[in-house]
């Protein structure tokens, strides 16, 4: 392995044990946080910031990031967040633009105009109005509980701990696969030595300048022809990893779907890599996108519990992976072009 190999491994291993702990310093440290809130549906606490961007604290404690280096956010300067009635967070930035959360749909980005009063009254006044909803905590309380969250965990149930031990079987098996298709001295046979008489016969034998029959020269001709066909079957391999792919993420979305909190960053955590990464994979391969995947296996889903004689719309809003009853029935309307209360 070359010097330019072990310097990587060496970064990312850098970037996996501090940046953590040097995002939460500098959040805790230097007066970051502008605003925090606690989700109503999860009690997960939401905190904005000055210059970091976004971050949540799950019931786990684990924090999660949301900036501009990690694609999800346009600008790392949090003015304001508010949870309407669905449970979809909407967040205010430095540049005055719009984005909402939620577990299916990610972040998506709205227009001022399109907004409805409530909520551009709780994002756009000075007091945010959902107090009654899910309480704000101050920016200190905030900062400790951002700090508190990362120190209360221990050194081998955090995210960074099993990152690591995944870099580590990955260079070892690296190295496993090296060493055993390296040549051994057994491998090559014990060296010959040759009397000069013999070693001239040797050179004569081997010499370009030897006349070949035609036979000779036409010989290799089927070898060639026998090693074309094996070509397709390179090709087939290579679909074969698409298709894995593709079976690996609709197995997530499977095992998954029910959970409100699933979502597409849920996906890419699973199979390490980044929401954008996952996204251009998929369509790489024709598949569609991994939200369209998961809104469509839920409302497979919930038309298959309806169909089964199911009438309890919140029951069934519960078992697909929604978290309100109204928001499933707006989502089952947009999908199937009715209610799921006149759906056949």
């Amino acid at each position: 392995m070359g010097n330019s190999s072990i310097r990587l491994f060496l970064l990312t291993l850098s970037l996996l044990v501090f940046a953590p702990s040097v995002i939460c310093e500098n959040v805790t440290q230097f007066d970051e946080v502008t605003i925090s809130i606690i989700s109503p549906r999860d009690s997960s606490l939401w905190v904005g910031t000055k210059s970091h961007g976004l971050m949540r604290v799950g019931a786990t404690g684990r924090p999660f990031s949301y900036s501009t280096l990690t694609g999800h956010l346009t600008c790392d300067h949090i003015k304001s967040l508010y949870f309407d009635d669905r449970g979809v967070l909407w967040i205010l930035d430095g540049d005055e633009k719009v984005l909402s959360y939620s577990s299916i749909d990610g972040f998506v980005r709205h227009s001022s105009d399109a907004l409805s009063p409530a909520v551009k009254t709780a994002l756009f006044s000075p007091v945010p109005a959902q107090q009654d909803i899910a309480p704000s905590l101050d920016p200190v309380s905030a900062q400790e509980e951002l700090s508190s969250a990362d120190s209360s965990i221990p050194w081998y149930g955090r995210w960074w701990t099993f990152a690591l031990i995944l870099i580590l079987l990955v260079f070892a098996a690296y190295f496993a696969f090296v060493g055993r298709n390296k040549p051994s001295a057994a491998t090559l046979g014990p060296a010959r030595v040759f009397e000069p008489a013999q070693a001239s016969s040797l050179i004569q034998a081997h010499s370009p300048a030897r006349v070949q029959s035609p036979t000779q020269v036409q010989s290799p001709a089927p070898a060639q022809a026998s090693a074309q066909p094996k070509s397709p079957a390179k090709a087939d391999s290579s679909v074969g990893a698409e298709g894995l792919f593709a079976e690996k993420v609709s197995e997530i979305i499977e095992n998954r779907f029910r959970d409100p909190e699933f979502g597409v960053e849920s996906i890419a955590e699973e199979l390490a890599l980044s929401r954008v990464h996952l996204s251009r994979k998929l369509k790489a391969i024709n598949a569609p996108s991994p939200s369209d995947m998961i809104k469509k296996r839920r409302m497979d889903e919930a038309a298959a519990l309806i169909r089964s004689g199911e009438t309890n719309i919140a029951k069934v809003a519960t078992l697909c992976g929604f978290s309100s009853a109204a928001y499933f029935s707006a989502a089952f309307k947009q999908f199937y072009g009715q209610t799921p209360s006149n759906f056949i």
